[in-house]
């Protein structure tokens, strides 16, 4: 990384958060919601999730939603798996990571699909939401937030880059012409995220400590 960013984008699920279960179980419930079968093996729904929630019910269903209706049954859902107490944890070097970069001078946001309300209470209830300047969530195309926060904060394009897990974030990103750092500890395999040419890859954020 010969430049170093000066403002640092996260995602949050699988970025900073491990919420794989509560998220498998509330993509389930929106299928029984919308009157769709469950998907009862955990490592074939991970496969799904290289297409978005709303891409895969919008292909099963005959009546016509939109990504927002769709995208806030999930949301409900959710909220209400982690009312009955099955929640997110935060991965063991978060803390240590964002405590650090911030030392360095760092700005730092959080740019995610996940519904709003929930990132911020897993931030309050991490002990990190001091660490970010702004907690951006419910965001179903990120290229464009991606793309223009820099500029609310002062900087252009080459002084940010954007840490996901996904290929819908590599997509994104390579869309705002922003760096990509894809983890691969998260929802897609490194196998997966390679096809889609990150511009650096890791296996988590320790790496963050030296190189950014």
């Amino acid at each position: 990384m010969q430049k170093k960013p000066t403002l640092i984008q996260f995602d949050w699920s699988g970025t900073i958060s491990d919420d794989t279960h509560p998220v498998y179980l509330a993509f389930n419930r929106t299928a029984q919601d919308l009157g769709l079968p469950e998907i009862q093996d955990k490592k074939e729904w991970l496969k799904l999730t290289v297409k978005s929630l709303e891409a895969h019910f919008s292909e099963l269903l005959n009546k016509n939603l939109t990504s927002r209706e769709v995208w806030d049954m999930y949301a409900s859902n959710f909220q209400t798996v982690s009312n009955e107490g099955t929640k997110p944890l935060i991965y063991d070097e978060v803390r240590d990571v964002l405590k650090h970069l911030k030392k360095e001078g760092k700005k730092m946001i959080v740019i995610s699909a996940h519904p709003t309300k929930s990132l911020i209470k897993e931030a309050q209830d991490y002990g990190i939401d001091q660490y970010f300047e702004d907690i951006i969530g419910s965001v179903i195309d990120k290229s464009d937030s991606i793309k223009d926060l820099p500029k609310r904060f002062g900087f252009d394009i080459s002084n940010s880059i954007y840490i996901g897990d996904t290929i819908q974030d590599i997509k994104a990103s390579k869309k705002a012409e922003v760096p990509i750092i894809a983890l691969s500890r998260g929802y897609h395999s490194r196998e997966i995220l390679l096809s889609e040419n990150p511009d650096f890859i890791w296996d988590n954020l320790h790496p963050a400590k030296t190189e950014l």
